[in-house]
């Protein structure tokens, strides 16, 4: 009872709209099964990888080039969940950047995130 009255509370008295939506660009873990400790660490990793690629691939001949940002912007942030998040992710990084692992999940190449951290 006191959660419904704080809720509609909060609902009418804040300034920011509840978005009710998953925000797939505020949160990863749909990369690896959801569930313990294990997963969560692995798909930060997973994270890391797929934004090291982006980097490889799209910024890092210049961080600063307005076209690879906005690319990056409307093929990565702007799609939301409009799209499969692997797809998002090949979309971006083309179909070689994602591998087939844990039955229907994906996986990165982690070959730039490899080089990254100089292994």
């Amino acid at each position: 009872m006191h959660r419904v009255a704080a809720s509609q509370a909060n609902a009418a008295w804040r300034s920011v709209v509840n978005v009710t939506v998953d925000a797939l660009q505020a949160r990863f873990s749909h990369l690896a099964t959801p569930g313990g400790h294990g997963s969560k660490y692995y798909s930060y990793l997973y994270s890391k990888a797929f934004a090291a690629a982006i980097w490889q691939q799209h910024l890092a001949h210049d961080p600063f080039d307005a076209e690879a940002g906005a690319y990056v912007r409307r093929n990565l942030l702007e799609v939301g969940l409009s799209i499969p998040p692997r797809q998002m992710v090949s979309n971006l990084l083309g179909d070689a950047a994602v591998k087939s692992c844990a039955g229907e999940g994906f996986c990165p190449d982690s070959a730039e995130l490899l080089a990254e951290i100089g292994a």
